[in-house]
């Protein structure tokens, strides 16, 4: 497992890359490496657990979301993805949208490991409703605990500000 420099390390060097875009993401990207021996035989193991050969299985210091299996002693990737905010997974390359803002699963190899990681596409604006809109576009809001019909919205990198009229 990665100390917490390293994983400090890491996820500078994301942000002066350009790849960490959004401040609360779902989850900090997850550390796996690409390839893991488990021991001789054809069984693996993963600390106390004994794996049966041909078994794909998750490995709990990991994220639910990458799947490994077992062939004859060692451990291969066998899916691999992001997980989202409700604990949904999602390949790496593919879009999908949480609450108007819509992220792209990413897989980033910095020093051997694997990084996976939410990167937020796109933010739009959330109505009083739950409807999506765009920048400009006329909604209605509640702001201070009162309904206003005429709110418009910005987005400036990861923030989102809403004014009503």
């Amino acid at each position: 497992m990665a100390t917490a420099l390293q994983w400090f390390l890491a996820c500078l060097l994301l942000m002066l890359s350009g790849l960490m875009e959004l401040r609360a993401m779902a989850s900090p990207p997850h550390r796996v490496d690409t390839f893991t021996n488990y021991g001789p035989g054809t069984d693996c193991r993963v600390g106390a657990r004994v794996i049966p050969n041909g078994e794909v299985f998750t490995d709990p210091s990991l994220s639910r979301c990458l799947l490994h299996q077992c062939y004859f002693g060692s451990s291969f990737i066998y899916s691999e993805g992001c997980e989202d905010s409700t604990g949904g997974c999602h390949a790496v390359g593919e879009q999908w949208e949480e609450n108007c803002i819509s992220y792209t699963c990413t897989k980033t190899a910095i020093g051997g490991y694997n990084y996976y990681q939410p990167i937020l596409q796109k933010a739009r604006c959330r109505d009083a409703n739950g409807h999506c809109h765009d920048q400009g576009q006329v909604f209605s809001y509640v702001l201070r605990g009162r309904r206003h019909n005429t709110c418009r919205c910005s987005v400036t990198n990861d923030r989102i500000l809403y004014r009503c009229f």
